[in-house]
């Protein structure tokens, strides 16, 4: 199935972008064991959908290799010789100042400063709506390095539903916490609607307080201590499973701190 990348997949990447490199640094063997579980994932991805575009009938077990960090690639290209422009893409991670695919055309970069990471790769520009669309995958997995990222933050988010399992059209209540894990006191941005924004399932996902409170805007967080806020959204007509993810408008060092949980709708 093709999916294009619409305005909430990109509000995703607005808030785990940054345009600054860090200098040169020796990629962490736990950094580089998660690395290479995504593109494993995102290859497994590509398998799974290869019988569905005729594009992706020579790709397999060829076309994934190594990097100089030890992270695996993904480069592919259609051997036809009859096509023109014959479909080609490539993906990995890899350092910050790293340029793996240099002079492919549609290049895409996702940064990850605070970890010194970056997912790299390229797709050919596609001549047909029907064709393969990789972005989607890379970043529906590119998410477990955001959340590998938000383990070296001072502030933790996190989603608690109050409970997993919701029946159909039932309005979703969730538990939103917010915690200090550095050593320091911090002021932060208070919990609300202007500072908390939801994906359901990589769609916008509006929520209201279920508990009347005053409007704020900072507060201090001293360390070890959380704030909490209760909300409640609109529920669903379908059984289905679904990931929420939070955002969490203030940042840190060019990052924002997310926090996902999932639940599921049953009838």
């Amino acid at each position: 199935m093709v999916m294009n990348m619409n305005k909430s997949l990109f509000f995703i990447f607005f808030f785990l972008l940054s345009l600054s490199p860090l200098k040169a640094a020796t990629i962490p063997s736990e950094a580089v064991d998660i690395s290479n579980q995504i593109i494993l994932d995102i290859y497994q991805e590509i398998l799974d959908q290869k019988t569905f575009f005729p594009e992706l009938s020579e790709f397999g077990e060829r076309h994934l290799f190594k990097n100089q960090h030890g992270i695996y690639v993904i480069f592919y290209e259609t051997n036809d010789q009859r096509i023109k422009n014959p479909f080609s893409m490539g993906v990995t991670i890899n350092a910050m100042e790293d340029n793996q695919f240099p002079g492919k055309r549609g290049q895409f970069n996702y940064g990850f400063p605070k970890i010194n990471l970056k997912i790299s790769g390229f797709q050919r520009e596609r001549s047909l709506r029907t064709q393969f669309d990789l972005s989607p995958i890379v970043i529906k997995q590119g998410m477990k390095l955001a959340e590998y990222q938000q383990t070296f933050l001072p502030l933790r988010v996190e989603v608690r539903p109050l409970k997993k399992t919701f029946q159909v059209g039932e309005e979703i209540t969730i538990d939103v916490v917010l915690k200090n894990v550095s050593k320091r006191h911090m002021i932060v941005k208070s919990l609300g609607n202007e500072t908390l924004f939801f994906l359901m399932n990589n769609e916008a996902w509006g929520t209201s307080p279920a508990i009347a409170r005053a409007r704020g805007s900072n507060e201090i967080l001293k360390s070890g201590e959380e704030t909490m806020i209760r909300l409640k959204g609109k529920g669903f007509e379908n059984p289905e499973k679904l990931e929420i993810t939070c955002f969490y408008n203030m940042s840190i060092e060019g990052i924002h701190p997310i926090g996902r949980s999932f639940i599921e709708v049953q009838e």
